[in-house]
């Protein structure tokens, strides 16, 4: 029997696939950057929006009076409260003080208080890179020359087996 068709070769190729697997799904993260806003929000405002420009992992801590809701949203969910007026249930505010969202597009700050509230914002921007993921292909190629020589084997010892 060839060499390739033999089960230690097979079992290798797999092994091989398999961690060029593993290693390209390491993730690093990095710090880009940070920013600090702060915003003055109209006395009994439910839906003072502001854009964002971010991308990555964003990490938000504020001080937020009582009485005023944060929602840091992504493009997704805005779309989802102007269509159906749904908000996530994660928000600065009420004693909640950091939030950490996926790539946010949109500020909505809603104040309830009588008067005029001020709010004040950290943003803290990460991006995650995961710089071996081109080994993904190599292992893709392994694992399928592997899987075609464990049918080829499988084949060739059936045949030879209803030949006796």
């Amino acid at each position: 029997m060839k060499i390739y068709l033999r089960r230690p070769f097979i079992g290798l190729m797999i092994f091989l696939s398999l961690s060029l697997l593993a290693v390209s799904f390491i993730t690093t993260v990095e710090f880009v950057g940070e920013e600090h806003k702060e915003y003055s929000i109209p006395a009994s405002t439910l839906n003072f929006t502001i854009p964002l420009n971010l991308s990555g992992t964003v990490e938000v801590r504020g001080e937020v009076p009582d009485g005023v809701r944060v929602y840091v949203l992504t493009r997704s969910q805005y779309t989802a409260y102007v269509e159906k007026g749904e908000l996530p249930e994660e928000f600065l505010g009420d004693g909640r003080e950091e939030l950490e969202v996926r790539n946010p597009s949109i500020l909505l700050i809603q104040n309830t208080l009588d008067r005029e509230a001020k709010v004040s914002l950290h943003f803290k921007i990460y991006r995650e890179r995961k710089p071996y993921a081109i080994l993904s292909l190599p292992a893709f190629f392994l694992i399928v020359t592997a899987t075609v020589l464990a049918w080829m084997r499988l084949l060739r010892m059936t045949s030879t087996r209803s030949c006796s």
